[in-house]
């Protein structure tokens, strides 16, 4: 009688801990195939670097005037010169320091705490960085614009920090 007790008790044992197996199994599968969650973008950086790629810039090259900014940063990564001798690249950060003051108020009154404009070539260097306020703490949403000509493309990433 207590063989057949104990032989009981340990086939009980063995399904228990079959059933937890079998548990964790499931759970571990689920965890490795849940798909993994995408960034979201941030509607009001991308419309911020859609816009501004569109503003007229008082460069001039090739006679052709008001050259936009987006043209300017293809300008830049080719060392143009405007015609009244500004390097395309001081047009480009002049041009886009300005709209980023007007557009974006940064600081400790403000809720938007900083901003990070980075724009690089189509091989990874960097044609531009501009930066204001505390870019190091906080969240932060973000966009990632791409832009190609003739060969030549660049990559145009656009944050801002939040407290």
């Amino acid at each position: 009688m207590k063989n057949r007790k104990a032989q009981e008790e340990i086939v009980g044992f063995a399904i228990i801990l079959i059933l937890v197996g079998v548990i964790l199994l499931i759970f571990l599968a689920l965890s490795i195939t849940k798909p993994q969650k995408k960034p979201v973008e941030s509607f009001e950086a991308g419309d911020f670097l859609q816009s501004a790629f569109q503003v007229s810039t008082p460069c001039e090259i090739n006679f052709e005037p008001n050259r936009s900014v987006k043209q300017l940063i293809f300008y830049c990564e080719g060392s143009q010169i405007c015609l009244k001798g500004e390097t395309a690249c001081e047009i480009l950060n002049s041009t886009l320091s300005n709209i980023l003051k007007e557009a974006f108020v940064v600081g400790n009154e403000s809720s938007k705490k900083g901003y990070l404009l980075n724009i690089s070539d189509g091989l990874g260097r960097s044609v531009l960085d501009l930066e204001a306020g505390n870019i190091t703490t906080g969240t932060f949403k973000s966009s990632v614009r791409e832009g190609s000509r003739g060969g030549n493309s660049f990559v145009a990433k656009f944050s801002i920090y939040f407290s």
